[in-house]
């Protein structure tokens, strides 16, 4: 018989996004001098500038590379630059194994026909980035729907030299180290890795990719006012279109400074990689719970995904199991995305502790045990 655990989680929130906050984060930790405050006032234009500088610093951001801050969090990012960089001119092969992935795929068909190729995969699958022969390669490098990344390096070679590789990175940025040498456009946000709040994303540029921008006749560059990337709107010049939250301005360089207290990047996958481990010891040691991706080199540090391993009636018990650890207190958001098979989907990024998650191990097993009882 299996007890009831005596111990909750502290932050017994596991979401895939926003991703829990640091355990030292307060609100009454921001500067809210400037609430109230017009948000293109010298201040607050200068305070995102900073918030920048340091985002470019933490990430190891080359200086050629243009760092631009986005309305619509990475989502927004990415779109933007779809509509001002992909051309009917070139092939674009999409890398499609979850959600955002055939999104974005989505996107290019509408923008460059019978120009796209895509690759496919099921969920728990990478699909095989050999031998692309487009100039365009796009595909986002963690798929937090599937929990699935392409792995630790990008697994093809260098592109034409037209060629663009378009990245969202908004589940690896801060987990991972970016071979930015490597990457044209990056789209992430900090929601994941950091705790951020949402709605500002931020696109990286690498020269060609600024090159293909201003290479562009105006005609071409026909895109939704919030997601314009041409120089004549203000968002090059680190004035948003539209108006810019200074309160979760604030809570950025909260999350920015805590960062970089804690080591910067490599600490920071160092604490993911060691959550991933410990849950992945729990599940080799659990019966009834398996990995929705098989093959270790493509689970990313988070998401961790998992299926049950029994699959009759297996929705209404992960549902069950879900409901009764979120009526104990003990965790939160913890059911896999709508899109994704059914099963458990856990955040163990750097913003998570690991002793959080000792907890909930035991709180699953316990919550398994109670609703079999109940069957």
């Amino acid at each position: 018989m299996v007890g009831r655990p005596w111990h909750k989680p502290r932050h017994p929130s596991f979401a895939s996004g926003p991703a829990v906050k640091p355990s030292s984060w307060r609100l009454s930790s921001l500067d809210v001098s400037l609430l109230g405050r017009y948000h293109r006032t010298g201040e607050a234009v200068s305070r995102l500038r900073s918030a920048r500088a340091l985002l470019r610093e933490l990430l190891m951001i080359p200086p050629g590379h243009r760092l631009v801050p986005m309305v619509g969090s990475a989502s927004g990012a990415m779109e933007s630059a779809l509509w001002a960089l992909l051309e009917p001119r070139y092939g674009v092969c999409a890398l499609v194994w979850e959600h955002f992935g055939k999104l974005w795929a989505n996107i290019a068909a509408m923008l460059v026909g019978d120009k796209l190729s895509v690759r496919h995969a099921d969920y728990g699958q990478v699909p095989n980035c050999q031998d692309m022969t487009q100039e365009d390669v796009l595909f986002a490098w963690n798929g937090t729907t599937a929990g699935a990344w392409i792995g630790q390096s990008l697994p093809f070679g260098e592109r034409p030299a037209d060629g663009l590789v378009f990245c969202d990175a908004t589940s690896v940025v801060f987990m991972h180290p970016l071979p930015w040498e490597q990457l044209d456009v990056v789209a992430f946000s900090l929601q994941k890795a950091l705790g951020c709040e949402a709605f500002l994303g931020w696109l990286v540029l690498s020269e060609k990719a600024q090159r293909r921008l201003a290479a562009r006749p105006p005609a071409t560059k026909a895109a939704p006012h919030l997601l314009s990337l041409t120089d004549e709107h203000a968002t090059l010049r680190m004035q948003p279109i539209n108006s810019t939250s200074l309160l979760l301005l604030e809570d950025l360089r909260w999350c920015l400074d805590w960062a970089q207290k804690q080591g910067g990047v490599a600490s920071l996958a160092s604490k993911a990689w060691d959550n991933h481990r410990l849950m992945c010891d729990w599940v080799s040691a659990c019966p009834w719970v398996d990995f929705l991706v098989p093959e270790a080199a493509h689970r990313p540090p988070a998401p961790l995904t998992l299926r049950l391993t029994d699959e009759e009636n297996s929705e209404a018990r992960v549902q069950a199991l879900c409901a009764l650890l979120a009526q104990q207190g003990a965790a939160y958001d913890i059911q896999s995305h709508p899109q994704a098979p059914c099963g458990l989907r856990i955040w163990t990024g750097p913003t998570v502790e690991t002793d959080d998650l000792q907890r909930l191990c035991q709180w699953l097993t316990w919550g398994y045990a109670q609703i079999n009882k109940q069957a």
